[in-house]
Parts: structure tokens; C-alpha cells; sequence
């Protein structure tokens, strides 16, 4: 493993985790969704990302300790 990383818009070093100010510049130029068409592809995106990280976070929150 690296000693640092970009895992889904976030730095991840061996310290720390911070946001990446330019995943943040990029999200808040996007256009607000304004029609059902453009709400729909919107929702397949982010359906797929979910569909391919979702094992991913399923076996990473199994490790977490939740109190």
C-alpha cells in the first residue's frame, strides 16, 4: 500500500484525511439538474457507482467499530 492515496474525492495519507478542494471546485460548478431526464441519468451514475462500491463498503463497515 502507498503512503498516500485520492480514494473517492478524499486524500487519504497515513495521518490524516482531507477533502480534495478540487473534487469541491468541480462539484459546485456543476448545473443544477432541472429536468426528469436529467434527474434520471443522474440516478443511473450514481446507481452504478453504488452497484460497483458497494461490496467494497459492505466488507470496510464490517470492520468498523460502531458504539
Amino acid at each position: 500500500m502507498g503512503e498516500k492515496g485520492i480514494v473517492l474525492g478524499h486524500k487519504v495519507s497515513k495521518g490524516s484525511i482531507k477533502v480534495d478542494r478540487a473534487k469541491l471546485e468541480t462539484i459546485s460548478q456543476l448545473l443544477p439538474l432541472n429536468s426528469v431526464k436529467s434527474i434520471c441519468r443522474f440516478l443511473e451514475h450514481v446507481g452504478h457507482l453504488f452497484s460497483v462500491f458497494y461490496p467494497m463498503l459492505t466488507s470496510v463497515a464490517n470492520i468498523l467499530p460502531y458504539r
